[in-house]
């Protein structure tokens, strides 16, 4: 029988819940699980978000085909937030749609920006973040920002 499980957050809430589900002990410092079966290090955990993003490299993921009028709405709104950012909810409803098609959007820019050469692997530039109250928000990266700032979306 094969299992598969999908964790997405940091680093550190991944080991906690893979800790979890496998019972092994965790190296919290090397971000290294010590199960015997499987171990986490730091070397295969996602960068940190905007990590290695040029502005440049931003440019070519915007310009090599036209953005969709939604995309381009989306990090309007987004740059606006800040460093704080939007739920998905608030996301949507400034960007003029639902929820699931925010989804399809995001998905779509994600293909984008993984087959767009000399892009990092892992390295988003809609970031996926929980605040403090749990709540789960999008935000751009500051880099990120930076370099839209610059850009005529």
């Amino acid at each position: 029988m094969v299992k598969l499980s999908l964790l997405e957050g940091t680093p550190e809430e991944v080991i906690r819940v893979w800790n979890a589900m496998k019972g092994g002990a965790v190296d919290a410092k090397s971000a290294t699980i010590t199960d015997d079966a499987t171990a986490l290090t730091s070397a295969t955990a996602a960068p940190v978000n905007g990590a290695g993003i040029t502005p440049d490299l931003i440019l070519r993921v915007l310009t090599r085909r036209e953005l969709s009028v939604p995309i381009r709405k989306e990090l309007k709104v987004l740059i606006k937030a800040g460093d704080k950012g939007l739920t998905t909810t608030e996301t949507a409803k400034a960007v003029g749609i639902d929820r699931g098609q925010l989804a399809g959007v995001n998905g779509a820019f994600g293909r984008r920006i993984e087959n767009t050469d000399g892009w990092p692997s892992g390295v988003r530039i809609i970031e996926r973040y929980r605040d403090d109250a749990g709540v789960r928000r999008l935000r751009l990266p500051e880099a990120v920002r930076a370099a839209l700032e610059k850009f005529d979306l």
